[in-house]
């Protein structure tokens, strides 16, 4: 009997390990913080994670669609957020870690509202 658990204790963990890994923040650059005014195109208010694009001008000044992720609805609950904060054709502010790859993308840090209140994502590790 011993061994069973001992066994399935093992399975647990071993299985446990895909899912953790699946939240890693490893693609995206912490050591920078790009800033970006742009035009909300999408906003997913779902988990695992939510899901924000804004359109905003690269480093040539072309407009882009720049595809953030954050934090799961019920960490984000906890910090404030919510899915009425923005709708698709406001204007925002957002702090991100930028994609290690150069893609148009990262990690959403905080954001500023139409409203002028600031949001903080607060996941810096």
């Amino acid at each position: 009997m011993k061994n069973v658990i001992c066994a399935a204790a093992l399975a647990g963990l071993v299985l446990a390990a895909p899912a953790s890994a699946h939240h890693s923040y490893a693609m995206f650059d912490q050591t920078r913080d790009t800033v970006l005014t742009g035009i909300v195109q999408e906003w997913q208010w779902a988990n695992p994670h939510i899901l924000l694009v804004v359109v905003a001008p690269d480093d040539k000044g072309k407009l882009v669609p720049w595809t953030l992720e954050g934090s799961s609805t019920a960490v984000l609950r906890e910090r404030g957020w919510g899915r009425a904060i923005v709708k698709v054709g406001d204007r925002v502010t957002v702090h991100m870690a930028p994609l290690k790859d150069g893609s148009k993308g990262g990690q959403l840090n905080n954001m500023t509202a139409p409203d002028g209140k600031n949001y903080d994502m607060n996941l810096k590790p």
